[in-house]
């Protein structure tokens, strides 16, 4: 069986001065 490659893609919008990117940046985890 031929084992699936896919890409993992990760999401931050900051559209509010209450938003904080850093945290949704935290919250996505390590990215290789």
């Amino acid at each position: 069986m031929i084992g699936h490659r896919g890409q993992v893609v990760g999401y931050v919008r900051v559209s509010a001065t209450d938003q904080n990117e850093a945290r949704q940046f935290e919250a996505l985890g390590t990215v290789d």
